[in-house]
């Protein structure tokens, strides 16, 4: 990002005339103008001295997003696009060296780390889906719970706690704040679904972290909350209770203003909304249990988590495996599951809580982070003195292990849930995808 003081500080270090090399494994992240701009730091537009058909290399990245970002599939779209590859092959040609590892062992013998021949292993994908009918009804109904349906009367849910002026508001400040408020229960629906996808645990904390919301905005409606220190301990006590920062996208000072700003007559209607949603918000608690959640002997099972704990004792059972989610209450809730272990009072167990039966652990960010535990898992990929009775054979854990590990003692690796950035994932199994594993094969599931 050109605009950042960072880019500028790099900048100044590529400017100083000295020979430097930059290396990454993402020249491109957002597009191909990344790459100018990496040249940039180093080189302008003058210091090129090749034919580039009369054009300079910004003006030919510049070119090249343009084109690139139109829907035009004319043949005379595609020969401009095709002759502007070509000069932004010549201008990379100037300045980067493009290496991967099936390039690095088709032209060079004997590469060696620490002994050990570099290697690129088969990747083994299978997918594994816990199929359930009642799904496509439940994503059905939280849909339609959340942002309404346009062939009813039904409008979603209120939120009063986002743009609370709406109530009071007209004309062109009441349509604003609608469309604010509108924006807002469609990025809800999304992390919903998301965390949906992921396991009921996850839903269910998404959920009440949307209902302890309300709450406190009722309180405030109704005068209970009308002191900011007040307001302040009832945040800080609910914060406590959730792994993330509860409040971090909700500045309950502000929906204070704004309903201080309202009416008594929109107060009643605040609250008459929150009762709503709260009453909405439990009923979809409860659909979820029930399409997710199955009785069998007498005790609750979830049926995707059931699925994992099959895979883990049949084909990964002599396998290590790390297991990834996004959410820190899906880990938990797992852990819990495998190992019959409350996760508040520790962090490794064994499968049935049988002392012979695998070791299994668990890390996520922040005070949920550790380093021991990743040692216990990849003793030899992390270079830790670990006895062998110490190790760990099952490792779940949130993407905070996601980059800058390595893990390839393991093979096999789980993704509970699926990110919705590609490179994420291609970064999880980076973790077991080293040049230095010990495997022919990777199994990605």
């Amino acid at each position: 990002n050109t605009g950042t003081q960072r880019y500028d500080k790099l900048q100044s270090i590529g400017r100083q005339g000295k020979k430097f090399v930059m290396l990454t494994a993402t020249p491109i992240h957002n597009s191909d103008r990344d790459v100018d701009n990496l040249i940039k730091v180093f080189a302008d537009d003058d210091d090129f001295d090749i034919e580039l058909k009369g054009q300079s290399p910004s003006e030919i990245f510049k070119q090249y997003d343009k084109l690139s970002g139109e829907e035009d599939s004319s043949a005379e779209a595609q020969r401009q696009l095709s002759k502007y590859e070509d000069l932004i092959e010549s201008i990379m040609r100037e300045v980067i060296i493009s290496r991967d590892r099936r390039y690095v062992l088709d032209n060079y013998d004997d590469i060696t780390i620490g002994g050990r021949a570099i290697s690129v292993p088969d990747r083994k994908p299978t997918l594994i889906t816990p199929d359930d009918p009642r799904l496509d009804e439940l994503y059905s109904d939280i849909v339609e719970a959340v942002i309404g349906d346009e062939n009813s009367d039904n409008s979603g849910l209120n939120i009063p706690y986002v743009s609370a002026d709406r109530y009071d508001a007209d004309g062109d400040e009441q349509e604003e704040l609608i469309i604010e408020y509108q924006n807002a229960s469609v990025l809800m629906l999304i992390n919903l679904l998301k965390r949906l996808e992921s396991s009921l645990a996850a839903f269910e904390n998404s959920v009440e972290r949307l209902m302890q919301r309300e709450r406190i905005t009722r309180h405030i409606a109704t005068g209970e909350l009308e002191d900011a220190e007040d307001r302040k301990n009832a945040v800080a006590q609910i914060s406590d209770t959730f792994d993330d920062d509860f409040a971090r996208d909700v500045d309950f000072e502000e929906v204070a203003d704004a309903i201080n700003r309202v009416s008594s007559s929109k107060r009643e209607e605040i609250v008459a909304d929150i009762d709503e949603d709260l009453e909405e918000l439990e009923r979809l608690k409860s659909k979820a249990r029930e399409a997710l959640q199955t009785e069998s002997g007498g005790r609750t099972k979830d049926a995707k988590a059931e699925r994992l704990q099959r895979l883990l004792e049949r084909e990964l059972s002599d396998e290590k495996v790390i297991i990834f989610s996004q959410f820190v209450p899906t880990i938990t809730h797992l852990f819990e599951q495998v190992t019959g272990e409350n996760p508040a009072n520790t962090n490794i167990g064994n499968v049935g809580r049988e002392p012979g039966n695998p070791t299994v652990g668990y890390v996520h960010g922040g005070s949920g982070f550790d380093e021991r535990i990743v040692d216990r898992f990849a003793p030899e990929a992390q270079d830790a003195d670990i006895g062998e009775n110490e190790e760990i054979d099952i490792l779940f854990t949130t993407d905070v292990l996601g980059v800058g590990q390595n893990l390839q003692d393991a093979r096999a690796l789980v993704n509970y849930d699926l990110h919705w950035n590609p490179m994420k994932m291609e970064q999880r199994i980076g973790r077991i995808d080293r040049i230095t594993t010990r495997h022919d094969e990777l199994w990605i599931y």
